[in-house]
């Protein structure tokens, strides 16, 4: 019981996050965003590398100065509240 993750919250929480950064490229908020990464990253402490598979993603999609300094917002307060 003392080793017992609950792995699949995390997966939902991999997966939520995942479709709220989509959304928030597509103009929505990015608190969503940065709730349900912090909630995660909680949850495992391996979920912090969510961050840098959406870093590499947003690399990737050559997303605009303004759509980096959002996330890096949004990255910014989950790192804090992780810690």
């Amino acid at each position: 019981a003392q080793e017992g993750r609950s792995y699949a919250l995390v997966a939902a929480g991999a997966a939520g996050a995942t479709l709220l950064l989509v959304r928030a490229l597509g103009g929505r908020s990015w608190t969503p965003y940065a709730v349900v990464v912090a909630v995660t990253c909680l949850l495992h402490e391996f979920a912090v590398l969510l961050l840098f598979a959406h870093a590499l993603t947003l690399v990737l999609t050559r997303v605009p100065r303004r759509v980096w300094a959002a996330w890096l917002c949004a990255a910014g307060a989950v790192r804090s509240r992780a810690r």
